[in-house]
């Protein structure tokens, strides 16, 4: 298995315009937190996310955005998106001291998420169709 994976390796950094730098440069942008807040408890919500999302450990491939949804009459929705998937979303408290705490559980359910689909992805069988198991 080593053998192929250095094989597909080979190929992959003889393609034009990619060397080792091109790869490494790659995996860094899988790994993006895009900040797509414009409130001021939006931007608070994303700094603490951020300090707290670096201090996990990396899952490679999995970039998150961080939009928010001002409303006047409903507040803020924050939501956190992996592939087009929602897999948070909470509304902005209006004390700036319960930004952090939220935070803190979105990076906690958004981990988790991360982790199970890697799990689920690493137990995928591709010889194996879903109704035939």
């Amino acid at each position: 298995m080593t053998a192929i994976r250095e094989a597909c390796l080979a190929v992959f950094l003889m393609l034009p315009g990619l060397d080792g730098a091109g790869a490494a440069e790659h995996e860094a942008i899988a790994g993006i937190l895009v900040n797509q807040t414009v409130t001021v408890a939006g931007q608070e919500f994303h700094a603490a996310f951020a300090v707290l999302w670096a201090d996990k450990p990396e899952i490679p491939g999995y970039g998150l955005a961080i939009r928010e949804r001002p409303s006047a009459r409903r507040g803020t929705t924050v939501e956190v998106e992996h592939a087009n998937r929602i897999v948070f979303r909470a509304w902005l408290p209006p004390a700036r001291s319960q930004i952090r705490p939220l935070a803190e559980q979105a990076v906690e359910t958004v981990y988790e998420n991360a982790v199970a689909a890697q799990v689920q992805q690493l137990l995928r069988d591709d010889d194996l169709a879903s109704d035939e198991i």
